[in-house]
């Protein structure tokens, strides 16, 4: 093999490690800026955290307080088993945290949300078996204007239409 092969062999090797590079760089940042989970309405219009077993459904009141139901495989509100629950939102340098103690077959918050109508939430359910999930998503109070759902529940798929570019 001659210099002139050796370099040709060693640029395509290259060439195609950082095209192998770009593309899995692409589709990870993709799939980071971008939740391709669908959004599930409950029953009682709150938003279903459907990455836990049983579902819970996070149900923010007009009082701006917090109701958490347990949901059967149906999507019917049961009675909460032995879950635990917590949030903290608003501001990070003066956060609101949130506890939740048992009102019947639910969980209620211990506090309302703080002003604003749209700040990150980070929820957290610790399980009967000891596990722990944390449900990160933004909090917008907002009024959807194609169904009946506040933005933090709503199903509909116009919020993706802000990110198309031409």
């Amino acid at each position: 093999m001659n210099n002139r092969t050796k370099t040709t062999s060693i640029f395509t090797i290259l060439t195609l490690a950082t095209s192998i590079a770009v593309t899995a760089k692409d589709d990870h940042d993709h799939h980071n800026h971008h939740d391709h989970a669908a959004i599930v309405a409950g029953p009682n219009n709150g938003r279903v955290f459907t990455e836990l077993t049983p579902e819970l459904e996070f149900v923010v009141m007009e009082d701006r307080s917090i109701q958490i139901h347990q949901l059967d495989s149906e999507h019917h509100t049961t009675a909460m088993g032995n879950q635990s629950v917590s949030a903290i939102t608003g501001d990070r340098t003066n956060p609101t945290i949130i506890g939740f103690k048992r009102d019947g077959d639910f969980l209620i918050s211990n506090t309302t949300l703080p002003d604003g109508n749209d700040f990150p939430i980070v929820v957290t359910v610790r399980g009967e078996d000891g596990s722990r999930t944390r449900i990160r998503f933004n909090l917008n109070l907002a009024p959807c204007p194609t169904c009946d759902h506040l933005e933090y529940a709503c199903e509909c798929d116009h919020h993706h239409e802000e990110h198309d570019h031409d």
